[in-house]
């Protein structure tokens, strides 16, 4: 019977002195190097992200003064329907439109709606005119001008009638006086229609004031209520 053979193990290779020591301390050195470079790198970053903000941004402000220059849109004020002297502007009386407007152009832009709202024009406008700073304020009448208020029953004015429109104005006679005088229009006072007010009631009545000369005034306001013919004429007719 064979006799079994002791089995050697060789001895496991000793490391070097002072190898681990090295190895060991270096991982730190590298992470404590790798953290230094770290922060380094942010802190160089920050200007430049700072510097990127800042060109940003004037690159915005560059890009819009440029659209404004080549005549970007705005937003202005407009008349939605005529409105005549001294009236008093609401919000139903203006809209906001686009346009394509400079800094030399003198309208009023939709931000500036509080200095417009609850205040009086200065003359007669048709709808659609874009609102500026010369159409606001209080009017005055020109010299030898005169304004007079007349009432006028239903069916003695033209349905159309409107503010800025030229009228003859005509005594009619009373219901029940006999009359047989032709009208001549041309020899009527005239006026120029500022503002009509319909009546409150169901008569379709309607006060209308009107400017003329002072003159003409006169004659106007001596016609008896409720005795008053309007007549719509040309721009050029009359006195």
């Amino acid at each position: 019977m064979a006799t079994p053979m002791p089995s050697t193990r060789l001895p496991r290779r000793l490391p070097r002195p002072g190898k681990s020591t090295e190895a060991s301390s270096a991982a730190p050195q590298a992470g404590l190097a790798s953290t230094r470079v770290a922060a380094s790198g942010r802190k160089r970053a920050r200007p430049y992200l700072v510097l990127g903000a800042v060109l940003a941004a004037g690159g915005a402000f560059a890009f819009a003064g440029a659209f404004s220059h080549l005549g970007g849109k705005v937003a202005v004020l407009q008349l939605s329907h005529p409105v005549h002297s001294g009236q008093i502007l609401s919000v139903g009386d203006v809209r906001s439109v686009q346009v394509s407007a400079g800094s030399n152009v003198p309208l009023i832009p939709l931000s500036a709606s509080s200095t417009v709202i609850g205040h009086p024009v200065a003359m007669s406008l048709p709808a659609g005119t874009l609102l500026s700073p010369a159409d606001l304020g209080t009017s005055a009448l020109p010299d030898g001008q005169a304004m007079v208020a007349v009432s006028v029953k239903a069916g003695a004015f033209p349905t159309e009638l409107a503010a800025g429109q030229k009228v003859a104005v005509a005594a009619v006679t009373p219901a029940g006086a006999a009359s047989g005088v032709p009208v001549v229009v041309s020899s009527l006072p005239t006026a120029t229609v500022i503002s009509t007010t319909a009546a409150s009631d169901s008569s379709g009545s309607m006060s209308v004031s009107l400017q003329t000369d002072s003159a003409l005034a006169g004659q106007i306001a001596s016609i008896p209520a409720g005795q008053v013919q309007l007549i719509v004429v040309s721009s050029g007719a009359g006195s």
